[in-house]
């Protein structure tokens, strides 16, 4: 089995070093149990070149160069296309991966089409909590249902190794104008497609909160699960559809206020309901 590493790269060289030492550690063990990788980097800040030090890089690497500014999105899908692996990691370029976990990831997803792990979200401070609380919790992960009434409970696409293969057309020729929701189309399309699906209960990534993170962005993220909305109109379950509706106009429109509350109530009886697979049994 060959992973292929995809890497949107956006003015980060001061993250590249960290990342590249740790991908270096991942493809040793990947190598000596008989396994290939290859890291794809593309440059979607074209005016501002990649600084690696390839003495230090024992694995296949290949840089790409977008004309120009085209986004998150795209520039994965750039990434994919170049790619020769039989499986796919996208990774953001600020995020942190444990050693071992293109082996523990490759390993664990057997005939399954796609595993999902467990890891850590991380505050600017350095403070950590576990994505998944437990494992009725990551089990959502693989809960179309729960994705449609509570959000997207997978954090970044860093927690997930994909077969190539099964990454659908749709994902690959259609853009998000405006970035967040792009990660949560794949999973969504995925499940629809009835995709088997993993989990994986080993702490292997950190996305790191710096702040700038899109998810963040209520406005931008908005706006990009109204795209998602529109795509999805008349090809998924109207009833899944209208929750993920209904939630997207909730965040758009002030949900601190109790008048937005009391127009949205749908809104919280459907998140008090499915927040119920979340916990132990």
């Amino acid at each position: 089995m060959k992973a292929s590493v995809i890497i949107p790269f956006f003015k980060g060289n001061k993250y590249m070093p960290k990342m590249l030492d740790m991908l270096n550690k991942n493809y040793i063990l990947v190598k000596n149990h008989n396994m290939e990788m290859e890291v794809i980097i593309v440059n979607d800040s074209p005016t501002i070149k990649i600084e690696i030090d390839m003495d230090h890089i024992n694995f296949p690497i290949t840089v790409i160069n977008n004309l120009h500014n085209v986004g998150i999105h795209k520039t994965r899908v750039n990434g994919l296309n170049n790619s020769h692996g039989d499986v796919i990691l996208f990774l953001d370029q600020d995020d942190m991966i444990s050693d071992n976990t293109l082996l523990s990831q490759m390993t664990n997803l057997g005939d399954a089409d796609f595993v999902v792990c467990n890891g850590y979200l991380q505050n600017a401070d350095g403070r950590k909590k576990e994505i998944f609380q437990n494992l009725n919790h990551q089990r959502c992960s693989l809960n179309l249902n729960f994705h449609y009434g509570y959000g997207n409970p997978i954090i970044s696409p860093g927690q997930v190794l994909i077969r190539k293969a099964v990454i659908p057309e749709e994902w690959k020729t259609h853009f998000f104008q405006n970035n967040g929701a792009d990660d949560h189309y794949l999973w969504l399309l995925l499940l629809e497609k009835k995709k088997i699906g993993k989990i994986n209960t080993e702490k292997l990534y950190t996305h790191v909160m710096t702040g700038n993170n899109t998810s963040l962005d209520l406005d931008t993220m908005c706006k990009s699960n109204q795209e998602l909305v529109a795509l999805l109109h008349g090809k998924v379950d109207y009833k899944r559809l209208y929750m993920l509706k209904r939630r997207t106009l909730y965040y758009g429109s002030h949900p601190e206020r109790i008048l937005t509350k009391l127009r949205f109530w749908d809104v919280g009886l459907f998140k008090r309901y499915y927040s119920r697979m979340k916990r132990k049994s």
